[in-house]
């Protein structure tokens, strides 16, 4: 499945490029505020329409032992007909893994690994920064509803009397409306030489 998605995903990618006007390189600099290391590719396919892939990797973010990966594809409408500028409105999906281990100082502490997918809807509004025009500003977000399904356990121990506290792993999903690719992104737009006619 992530074999058939990768290959879908840098297939699609490759035949973009070949009719894409411009191509931009970015970073969501709240995400990496919050010390998830991310990077975004936008390719322009026409006047009112690109394509912009996220991919993000949290590592031990915020001090804690939460690790994950995610991959959202999206599919962008300019509203000004000038892509990356000015107001547009986006159909995004989300793919990722996640995994929490539990800290072995606490037998309270829940352990957990699953998988995340989703999709929604994403707005946004880009400036051009000062008279540079390859620098760009982005400031976006939306709503996407998003499935979790998840491995869990508690470390297994016992009390000081000998009772056992369990460590039984259980599944658990879910599916949540939730806040979607909040975010804050400079981008730099790379030059791109014009096939001759």
């Amino acid at each position: 499945m992530k074999r058939l998605l990768f290959s879908a995903l840098m297939l699609a990618a490759s035949l973009f490029q070949a009719q894409a006007q411009l191509i931009a390189l970015k970073t969501d600099v709240a995400a990496d505020a919050c010390l998830i290391p991310n990077i975004n590719a936008e390719l322009v396919l026409s006047n009112r329409l690109s394509v912009n892939t996220t991919l993000q990797y949290a590592y031990h973010s915020f001090n804690t032992n939460l690790k994950s990966f995610s991959v959202m594809p999206e599919l962008r409408y300019w509203y000004g007909g000038r892509p990356m500028t000015h107001l547009f409105v986006g159909v995004s999906t989300l793919l990722g893994t996640y995994q929490n281990p539990s800290d072995n100082n606490r037998i309270d502490q829940k352990s957990y690994r699953g998988q995340m997918y989703g999709g929604g809807l994403t707005f946004g509004y880009v400036w051009s920064l000062g008279n540079h025009k390859r620098w760009r500003m982005e400031l976006h977000g939306g709503l996407g509803l998003i499935h979790y399904s998840q491995k869990s356990r508690y470390k297994s121990e016992y009390d000081s009397n000998g009772k056992f506290l369990g460590n039984a792993p259980y599944t658990e999903s879910g599916t949540s409306l939730l806040p979607y690719k909040i975010g804050l992104s400079f981008a730099y737009i790379l030059p791109v030489e014009k096939k001759k006619k």
